[in-house]
């Protein structure tokens, strides 16, 4: 069986459920069924089926068709999943928000710690993607989407925390397709270079409570972005 192929079957029916056709709470047709309408074997469905529950979308139940489950339950960690659940969402601001908030949570200490134990080549590193950033400021493409993300990770690298570490990588992925959306905007991409600049400035002088600052202050910038100028568009 191609994973391929059972990864498509997954898409297709979370499109369906997010089309409204198969609402919260109602139970699925019967694995045959769907295996004739998206033109693929009942074992692709159930794989697709599982990888869907494995991301809170479905209830699978033994001997009986499987339960779409409440918007609320779905992960936000998938990103297939929550531009479904953005899409979903009575708020379209309420999952940026929240993205940003376990940002802020993780990052500014990030940030206060690799001030004091970034490395020579660690802030070689930073400086390489900020002229990432620069060189790539006027593309509304990917690159400065994905250099804006190494930046992220370098702070993170460089803070030497495991823990810190094992708590942002979830948000990697989710961050790569938010990024892409925003960085499509000048403004946007103007705001994150200048933030960016203002933290590896502090982790040179290695000043934990200005590094801290600036992290916090490139995350309230980075919220009002998202609202005024992208909205839900990312998350949809």
């Amino acid at each position: 069986m191609s994973t391929r192929r059972a990864d498509d079957a997954a898409r297709n029916l979370l499109a369906s459920i997010t089309d409204g056709e198969f609402p919260p709470r109602a139970e699925l047709p019967p694995e045959q069924q769907l295996a004739e309408r998206f033109g693929v074997s009942r074992l692709t469905v159930r794989e697709g089926i599982r990888a869907l529950a494995g991301h809170g979308v479905l209830t699978v139940r033994h001997g009986k068709r499987s339960v779409v489950n409440p918007v609320e339950e779905w992960s936000p960690l998938d990103a297939e999943v929550l531009r479904a659940r953005g899409r979903l969402s009575g708020n379209a601001l309420e999952l940026p928000t929240q993205l940003v908030e376990a940002r802020r949570a993780i990052e500014v200490e990030v940030a206060r710690l690799a001030a004091t134990r970034a490395t020579d080549e660690d802030l070689s590193a930073l400086a390489g993607t900020l002229t990432a950033m620069e060189e790539s400021l006027a593309d509304p493409g990917p690159r400065f989407a994905e250099a804006d993300l190494a930046f992220h990770a370098g702070v993170v690298a460089a803070a030497r925390n495991v823990y810190l570490a094992a708590a942002y990588r979830p948000l990697e992925q989710v961050l790569h397709v938010v990024r892409l959306e925003t960085s499509r905007d000048p403004q946007i991409r103007e705001h994150a270079l200048h933030w960016h600049r203002r933290i590896l400035e502090a982790l040179r002088a290695h000043d934990p409570d200005r590094a801290a600052e600036q992290m916090l202050l490139h995350m309230h910038q980075t919220l009002e972005d998202i609202a005024e100028r992208v909205g839900g568009a990312a998350f949809r």
